[in-house]
């Protein structure tokens, strides 16, 4: 894809509307977007299957990950800010590394669109919700499936996020 095919959009101060700053990419496959904690960074997840990585100091793209195959529909920064988790509909869990935006690994163990990422608030566990009546958890550090937690009435999984305090919820879709 050409960058001349690209749109630009925007990050605006919420309590006057100010444009901070603008970045280039393709906003017509914007699916999601995350801050790293420290904000420093902006991941967009896309239709297109990659991931964009920019600085929010000057919008400088920093790297474009590519290994999905379909939509990404959820990225998530870990607490600590030097890995990306992302899902797609390819039925792919995969970790990233930020600094040089490489591929740690990839996640096993499911075979249709995850819906949503979320790292522990200590980030040593990943669960993933998706086209599935179960909520599965992988140990960060070494890819591990933990465990797979039942979702009620057997519904789909649409997304999950920890509180601080290690409690997990989800919702249904």
């Amino acid at each position: 894809m050409d960058w001349n095919d690209y749109d630009t959009f925007g990050l605006r101060q919420v309590t006057d509307g100010n444009l901070l700053r603008t970045f280039q990419g393709n906003a017509n496959y914007a699916i999601n977007v995350a801050f790293s904690p420290n904000w420093a960074i902006l991941a967009m997840g896309s239709d297109n299957s990659a991931i964009y990585l920019w600085q929010t100091t000057d919008g400088i793209l920093l790297h474009t990950l590519l290994g999905h195959t379909g939509a990404v529909l959820s990225v998530a920064f870990s607490p600590n800010g030097t890995m990306l988790a992302s899902s797609s509909k390819d039925g792919a869990v995969r970790l990233w590394s930020i600094p040089d935006g490489q591929l740690l690994r990839v996640l096993y163990g499911h075979m249709d669109s995850i819906f949503s990422v979320a790292f522990s608030s200590d980030g040593t566990i990943l669960a993933r919700g998706g086209n599935y009546s179960a909520i599965r958890l992988w140990k960060v550090s070494d890819g591990l499936s933990l465990n797979m937690l039942e979702a009620l009435g057997g519904g789909s999984v649409g997304s999950v996020i920890f509180s601080a305090g290690g409690t997990l919820f989800f919702r249904l879709r």
